[in-house]
């Protein structure tokens, strides 16, 4: 009885150890890897690559003085499935 007093598990299905130094996580090395990190996903790099790839190929950084220039670029990036449908996306006066 000197280790462990007890075991349970929660909600989750991990399991935890009670020990008289306190509680403890039994986590395998599966559930370690599958925990999701904080950040930017690869799957939201690709797309923004993308998009960057795209809004150059059209011509969305070649004149990008100004706000509407800024803007448009940004359009671009983040919206070129609307590019590649042939919607042009420069804003104009």
């Amino acid at each position: 009885m000197l280790g462990t007093l007890s075991l349970f598990i929660d909600a989750r299905g991990m399991g935890h150890t009670i020990s008289r130094t306190g509680l403890r996580s039994r986590r395998s090395g599966k559930a370690k890897a599958m925990r999701r990190g904080r950040g930017i996903s690869l799957l939201a790099l690709i797309y923004v690559g993308v998009g960057v790839a795209i809004a150059a190929s059209h011509d969305y950084f070649k004149n990008i003085e100004g706000w509407r220039g800024v803007l448009s670029a940004i359009f671009a990036i983040f919206l070129w499935p609307l590019i590649l449908v042939g919607i042009n996306l420069h804003i104009k006066k």
